[in-house]
């Protein structure tokens, strides 16, 4: 009998690995040729039916691309201390090392098996992985968004700053209401070039994304003026909605809708 009723959809991310390249990063130190990331959002965590899953996922790769056991590694990411998967390895006897803050490695006869715990991770070291979470202040939401990193190209730094406005809304309106005075997150967005660079992309990078959930995520709450404010705009400028109307509806100048159909 079929085991699903619809086709496999596999979600997950592999990193492939230069042969021979030593890496001295804590949360890449196990890796080989081949390795499985599976990666939980702020609010969720890995289960165990989760584990056996990603176990699942890891032979299908490896039996579609021919990749021997001896290169693979699966790690598990998640913001919560994994309590209940930790419990689970102990009741099979399998020994887990915390090897370095945040960074647990279990010893199983399979493929090495490391599980992440973000927030417990060195700031110094992971502050792009370990501030990529719910509940962040307005002080660091403005230091993430502010920070540039040229290790990064422009399109995960646009990726990253999406996931993290999506995940912490209130801290936006903290920061603007708190931190920044008169400075609006959308100058702070426009001064650091992302409004251009999202416009720019369009629909190929996920403009078309961040404005439908903008747009949801601002009217839920009101439409603080902000990044869900600015999204909206957009859209309603690329659908030629009356400015008059955006700014009624956005509550953002006239003035400031105009400076923005002159960016697109």
């Amino acid at each position: 009998m079929p085991l699903t009723t619809e086709p496999l959809k596999i979600d997950i991310l592999v990193i492939k690995k230069i042969r021979d390249r030593i890496i001295k990063k804590n949360i890449a130190e196990i890796f080989r040729g081949y390795n499985i990331i599976e990666y939980k959002s702020p609010s969720d965590y890995i289960s165990v039916d989760d584990f056996h899953k990603v176990c699942g996922y890891v032979y299908l790769y490896m039996s579609i691309n021919r990749v021997s056991i001896t290169d693979v590694t699966l790690t598990l990411l998640e913001n919560r201390h994994p309590r209940e998967l930790l419990k689970y390895f102990k009741q099979l006897g399998v020994s887990v090392e915390e090897r370095t803050p945040g960074v647990y490695i279990a010893q199983a006869n399979i493929f090495p098996v490391q599980i992440i715990e973000s927030k417990n991770l060195p700031e110094e070291e992971n502050i792009w992985l370990r501030n990529l979470k719910r509940g962040i202040s307005a002080a660091d939401m403005e230091r993430m968004i502010r920070l540039k990193s040229g290790d990064y190209s422009a399109i995960a730094l646009k990726a990253y700053l999406y996931a993290l406005i999506m995940a912490n809304p209130e801290s936006i309106k903290r920061m603007e209401a708190d931190n920044m005075g008169s400075t609006t997150l959308a100058e702070v967005l426009k001064e650091m070039g992302y409004i251009q660079q999202w416009v720019a992309q369009g629909e190929a990078q996920g403009i078309a994304v961040g404005e439908a959930r903008g747009i949801a995520v601002g009217k839920a709450r009101g439409r603080s003026e902000g990044i869900f404010d600015t999204l909206y705009v957009i859209k309603g400028l690329k659908n030629n909605v009356p400015i008059e109307k955006l700014a009624e509806e956005s509550k953002m100048s006239i003035e400031d809708i105009e400076k923005i159909r002159m960016e697109i």
